[in-house]
């Protein structure tokens, strides 16, 4: 079992695009559902500018359904299994929205809300790819869960193997060396014990 563990949190710990889209239906009339999410650029998916979208995201994170979101299926118990104590969560959220994060994750992930590491900009989930990998190289990190082809690339590119979990907007037949496909907390755990 690799030592330091990394994980994501946004649809990885945190079911993200679900409580976004019941959200955005709310607030935005839709019926969007995580299937929707074909794309990690929401401006794509919910057809509107880039500065619109960050707007949008900038609110759910303040919002009801933020705060009362789930966590992704199997990742309590399988942290669990792994040992939180042997992980850090490496997110491209702002540092500026530490607040609602660390109370989300005192209630679902107690062990691992001072271990969380923000890298992304003031706009929300927009980030610096070279940030991530950095930051999980600084921390000695041996592999890496992701669900974003950006951040899967950049991370296996700083040579931290990357499991890839399975989501509608991660689809491609080529991914990068070091980086391999996952469909369930499950596997996940089955493949680092």
């Amino acid at each position: 079992m690799p030592k330091i563990i990394g994980v994501d949190l946004d649809d990885v710990l945190f079911a993200c695009n679900e409580a976004l889209c019941v959200w955005h239906n709310l607030n935005y009339g839709t019926s969007y559902a995580k299937e929707d999410v074909v794309s990690y650029e929401l401006k794509y998916v919910w057809g509107c500018t880039e500065t619109e979208a960050i707007a949008r995201v900038r609110q759910f994170l303040d919002s009801f359904e933020h705060s009362n979101a789930l966590t992704v299926q199997g990742a309590v118990e399988g942290l669990r299994v792994l040992g939180e104590e042997n992980c850090h969560i490496v997110t491209a959220r702002a540092q500026m929205f530490s607040g609602p994060t660390t109370q989300w994750l005192e209630r679902h992930f107690p062990k691992m809300a001072n271990r969380v590491h923000f890298v992304g900009s003031e706009y929300g989930f927009i980030h610096h790819e070279e940030i991530k990998p950095a930051t999980c190289k600084r921390l000695g990190i041996d592999v890496f869960i992701d669900d974003s082809l950006v951040h899967a690339s950049g991370v296996s590119k700083a040579g931290i193997p990357v499991l890839l979990l399975d989501n509608p907007w991660n689809q491609t037949d080529k991914l990068s060396l070091n980086v391999e496909r996952v469909y369930s907390w499950d596997e996940i755990v089955e493949r680092l014990r």
